[in-house]
């Protein structure tokens, strides 16, 4: 079994994971006991050659991902290399079309978050024969998690179960994450059994709040902070 949170955001988007370098990444494993890595930034793959070289260096296989904003919600694509398109630039047909070009592995983030999610979209017979799965526990969206699990799943029947933090520091991180049935580390093999619903198995509580509540103040604090900084910047350079 590999065990990987699925939904992570770093410093490359909106969260404060590798602000501390490498030794973020050491500190997660050691304490998480995690056997494979991946980041979901916000429409961006900027992190990915970080944290590709920082997974080498620790021995760890690395799946590369991004959450990408569509019109109508989020979706996380797993195996995309490089995203040029900004949020909400496209609908979700096009994002699903344009990431199954690409052979990427797709899951529906936070299905029935009210601002975040594509809500009834997610059991639109379109959209089902289009991605590969669908978080049924979030991190961050602890009352869409029940909602989800209150509501008739049939339609969803032969999509991947997934479970992620989704979080924005190190608090979060790995308390809602996947163990994958796959024996091999190579990237190709672990995104097929990515797809495959027998061998993802979605693990954490329904609800985390201490977590969730505790996740967001150090990112947001980093966020201010870089903030203030590059406004410096620019104000010194004029």
């Amino acid at each position: 079994m590999l065990k990987f949170d699925s939904h992570v955001h770093t410093r490359y988007s909106d969260g404060t994971i590798f602000y501390n370098g490498l030794s973020d990444l050491k500190r997660l494993v050691k304490r998480d006991k995690i056997t494979a890595f991946t980041i979901t930034d916000h429409n961006t793959t900027g992190g990915i050659r970080y944290a590709r070289k920082a997974c080498d260096l620790l021995g760890i296989p690395f799946i590369p991902g991004v959450e990408i904003s569509a019109k109508e919600g989020h979706v996380v694509a797993y195996g995309i290399e490089d995203w040029q398109h900004g949020a909400y630039q496209l609908s979700l047909a096009e994002v699903l079309d344009t990431c199954n070009d690409r052979n990427a592995v797709l899951v529906v983030a936070h299905p029935l978050d009210r601002r975040m999610g594509i809500k009834q979209l997610m059991f639109s017979p379109d959209v089902i024969k289009r991605v590969h799965g669908y978080e049924i526990l979030n991190g961050a969206s602890p009352r869409p998690n029940l909602n989800l699990l209150r509501s008739d799943r049939a339609p969803l029947k032969d999509l991947c179960m997934y479970a992620g933090s989704d979080c924005h520091s190190l608090v979060l991180f790995c308390k809602f994450h996947v163990l994958l049935d796959c024996d091999s580390t190579r990237v190709d093999d672990i995104l097929e059994a990515m797809r495959n619903k027998r061998k993802v198995h979605p693990a954490g509580p329904v609800l985390d709040l201490p977590h969730w509540i505790a996740d967001f103040p150090p990112a947001f604090t980093h966020r201010r902070g870089i903030k203030h900084l590059e406004k410096r910047a620019k104000e010194s350079n004029q």
